[in-house]
């Protein structure tokens, strides 16, 4: 198989976060928090990690790949990515292809013996979902969903189980009265890394530069809501 030097970065949760990996090899990871006032910092942090990523692989000459997180997470977020992608492949040329943000997650939590179940925050009293058996395989696809909707859900799955994520600490302590296990947030099991997206955006054979890059949704954004309520028609 062909070396692959590609950068990955996902802007979706309050973390920005970029890695480069050269042929399995990470040469860069990064991840950043949200400001003291709780605010992610995508609009600074992205290009900033963007251009020490692929520093690392010899620049963009260099660079095989894109992989950009698509989502679920915050519209704001996802929208900045996709569109740092979409900009940064017209103008390099380098072909970008897009990672589940959930489904990252759950690589970055894998730990071979137990099923991973990425949990994140989706506000309005939801948060998304899904699961990755040991093997890899799906077996919840993404929902948005309400939180005792997801103990339910994860209540199914046979087997060692192991919940991470926003959205499971959030609502750990409802998780926890369901008998699930929630990765301790300070053990950085369940948080998004950039080399998750590195890792599944490298496995992708021969990405199509005519795919167009689009978030992943599951459920109407909140701006589309906000305008229906209104009466005003939604743009796009």
């Amino acid at each position: 198989m062909p070396r692959v030097r590609v950068i990955g970065f996902d802007a979706a949760t309050d973390d920005t976060v970029v890695a480069a990996d050269n042929d399995g090899a990470v040469t860069f990871e990064s991840a950043v928090g949200p400001a003291a006032d709780g605010r992610p910092e995508h609009s600074r942090a992205l290009l900033a990690g963007i251009g020490g990523a692929v520093d690392t692989l010899g620049g963009w000459d260099r660079t095989d790949r894109i992989a950009v997180g698509l989502g679920p997470g915050t519209f704001t977020g996802r929208r900045i990515a996709v569109s740092t992608a979409c900009g940064l492949a017209l103008s390099t040329g380098t072909p970008a292809t897009g990672v589940s943000t959930l489904e990252a997650m759950a690589v970055s939590m894998a730990d071979g013996r137990a099923t991973a179940v990425p949990v994140l925050d989706a506000k309005r009293g939801e948060v998304f979902i899904a699961a990755w058996a040991a093997d890899g395989k799906r077996l919840l696809p993404p929902a948005a969903v309400t939180p005792g909707e997801a103990a339910g859900m994860i209540d199914s799955i046979e087997g060692p189980v192991r919940a991470g994520g926003p959205g499971a600490i959030r609502f750990r302590d409802l998780f926890a009265d369901a008998g699930i296990r929630v990765e301790d947030p300070e053990s950085g099991q369940g948080r998004l890394n950039g080399v998750s997206i590195c890792e599944i955006g490298a496995a992708v054979q021969d990405p199509d530069p005519d795919q167009p890059l689009e978030p992943i949704y599951i459920r109407e954004p909140d701006a589309k809501l906000w305008l229906e309520r209104d009466g005003r028609p939604a743009a796009g």
